[in-house]
């Protein structure tokens, strides 16, 4: 009797496969983003349990949730219309008290879930702690282009010190699109900020983006709700990846290796520059090149010679008669004050 028959569902073979990728992320830092639509569908609850399992799996995480449909609800609800400017809500003082009920309500459901702990559900006997704080400072956008964004900011540094000693203690660190200043100013940020700048404090090993819309992109091109922000060159635009001139692909088409791949690079190697000149003509260019810079190297030395040698030679006649006279009464009055006829009038 083999264990396959023993196991007809196949779980052993599922956890034999799955342990390589177990021991491999056991201890990384995960950041995971997740937007407020996630927290109102139903199928909320099977993705807290996703995240109880990679915690017991030894996996520190820090969630990140936004609340863009609730604080829309809100609003609604006070009859109060939702203002955005290139994808960054305007959050004005009347709307700001309905910002902070949204975002609260959105993190009390997500630390409600990741508390359940029932009986024979995957949440039995989790005991999940989550900590939180004041680990975003934030500072006002600002205005742009005529346009005053009041209180919304952007993520001005992560108490990444204070991220850490939580994690260290077992607890999941969950993070709201709220920022505070030195000044006491609470700010509306965007999830993606936050969930990207924590990420990049805490050098963490994977940035987990779950939204509707298109995530965090490269700088040259903007997404939906974040375009490419003039003037401010951080977050994952400054530090983003940039892909080499192959692009993803088999080996062979990237240039890995094989005439496959070179000729592949070629086309973005040459673009916009000269047809490469044959290999004899490089080579004789070579050597003029360093034939020259011999030469050069040759008559400088010469020259630093001749200087050292002859040293008012490159003067004018005026200025060498001037310099040879200032030399003759130097050495005469040097000679005259040490001669013993100077020194026995001295005395």
């Amino acid at each position: 009797m083999t264990t396959e028959d023993a196991d007809p569902q196949g779980h052993l073979a599922w956890f034999r496969n799955a342990s390589p990728y177990i021991q491999a992320h056991r201890g990384r830092t995960f950041v995971l983003a997740f937007g407020g639509e996630a927290v109102d569908e139903p199928g909320f609850a099977a993705l807290v349990h996703d995240i109880a399992l990679l915690a017991r799996l030894g996996v520190r995480l820090v969630l990140v949730h936004g609340a863009r449909p609730q604080i829309d609800a809100r609003l609604a609800q006070a009859a109060l219309t939702p203002h955005y400017r290139d994808g960054l809500r305007i959050t004005d003082t009347r709307a700001l008290p309905l910002v902070l009920e949204a975002v609260g309500r959105a993190r009390i459901e997500v630390e409600s879930r990741l508390s359940t702990g029932l009986p024979n559900t995957p949440m039995a006997g989790a005991g999940i702690r989550v900590a939180g704080g004041n680990c975003v400072t934030a500072r006002p956008w600002g205005m742009h282009d005529g346009v005053d964004f009041q209180h919304t900011g952007e993520v001005r540094r992560i108490d990444a010190e204070a991220i850490t000693a939580a994690l260290d203690r077992g607890d999941i660190v969950v993070l709201s699109t709220l920022g505070y200043s030195p000044t006491g100013e609470v700010f509306n940020l965007h999830a993606e900020d936050v969930a990207t700048e924590a990420a990049v404090a805490l050098r963490a090993d994977k940035l987990l983006f779950l939204m509707e819309h298109a995530g965090v992109r490269d700088a040259a091109t903007a997404t939906p709700h974040q375009p490419a922000r003039p003037g401010r060159g951080r977050g994952m635009g400054r530090r983003a990846r940039r892909q080499r001139p192959g692009g993803p692909g088999p080996p062979a088409e990237r240039g890995h290796g094989g005439a496959s791949g070179r000729a592949a690079r070629a086309p973005d190697r040459t673009r916009g520059r000269r047809a490469a000149a044959p290999s004899s003509t490089r080579a004789t260019a070579r050597a003029r090149c360093v034939h020259g810079r011999r030469r050069l190297r040759d008559d400088t030395r010469r020259e630093h010679r001749r200087r050292r040698r002859h040293p008012g030679a490159d003067r004018p006649a005026g200025d060498r008669r001037q310099a040879g006279a200032r030399a003759r009464a130097s050495s005469w009055s040097w000679r005259s004050s040490t001669s013993p006829s100077s020194s026995a009038t001295a005395r």
